[in-house]
């Protein structure tokens, strides 16, 4: 049975959530689009600030369900180092396995990408591509989200469902080009609830802890990146991306789901059974 207490609040944690995850970059960045390009807005360090939102409601988000404590108990579970070492490994490698994945049907060009650039698989490497994202998002969706979801459902079923809300929250920034085409879109969703299920299945097995998650973020997004430097004589439709990656994220997804069946949210500091779904 579990022996951390419910949290007081709960309803009052998700709308603080909500509000703070969406509300804010949302009128940001709607304001944002009415004055600059998409192009501009990516140059741009408003836009990334408040990337930063999910993060920070979930800490607020633990706060206003149980106070100081149930802040405390929150930050001390998204951020042990309390779970297997080689989950750093899977986070780094399963993005990296997917990309492959996308070879399945041209394997010689894998063979045919020239000489790798290799000071340019380090530009991936860098303070804001980890703020960006990994860590502006990660204890929101994976931290918060993750864990209440987690009172109902298995983390597998959570982080399907929190995949749809992850690629709902992008829209205002790419509501006139990814959102713009039936197929890109779905693409899009594809690609973000396929991680949403891996990430969330890792965090369940590190005890709660996004740590590693971050760490997988950071792959997830860098991994493209890292085959155009790897196989720089490839063309733009020859390296993982689009409907292809999103394809072998989906993949890689449901048998690590399959593999990994029988987890439980069963976070630091408690023993937890699985939930009833």
């Amino acid at each position: 049975m579990a022996t951390q207490p419910a949290p007081a609040r709960p309803r009052l944690g998700l709308a603080v959530y909500v509000l703070v995850a969406f509300g804010l970059p949302w009128a940001e960045w709607i304001h944002l689009r009415q004055t600059m390009s998409l192009d501009q807005m990516f140059d741009s360090f408003s836009t990334y600030w408040f990337t930063a939102a999910p993060s920070i409601a979930g800490f607020l988000a633990a706060l206003a369900e149980d106070g100081w404590s149930g802040l405390r108990r929150f930050t001390a579970r998204v951020l042990t180092l309390r779970f297997a070492a080689w989950l750093w490994f899977a986070a780094l490698l399963l993005p990296l396995i997917a990309g492959l994945l996308t070879f399945l049907p041209h394997p010689g060009d894998l063979a045919a990408g020239g000489v790798p650039a290799w000071a340019k698989v380090l530009v991936p490497v860098t303070l804001l591509n980890f703020f960006t994202g990994p860590l502006a998002e990660e204890f929101g969706w994976r931290g918060y989200l993750l864990g209440a979801f987690c009172r109902r459902w298995t983390p597998a079923l959570s982080g399907l469902l929190i995949g749809p809300i992850w690629a709902l929250w992008h829209v205002p920034i790419f509501y006139d080009s990814v959102f713009a085409h039936a197929a890109s879109a779905l693409g899009h969703l594809a690609w973000t609830t396929a991680w949403s299920v891996v990430l969330s299945l890792i965090v369940a097995r590190a005890r709660g802890s996004v740590l590693p998650s971050i760490l997988g973020h950071w792959m997830v997004n860098a991994t493209p990146a890292i085959f155009f430097a790897l196989l720089p004589a490839l063309p733009g439709e020859k390296q993982p991306g689009g409907l292809a990656f999103a394809a072998a994220s989906v993949a890689v997804a449901a048998a690590l789901a399959y593999a990994w069946r029988g987890t439980q949210w069963a976070p630091q500091g408690s023993r937890m059974v699985a939930p009833v779904v």
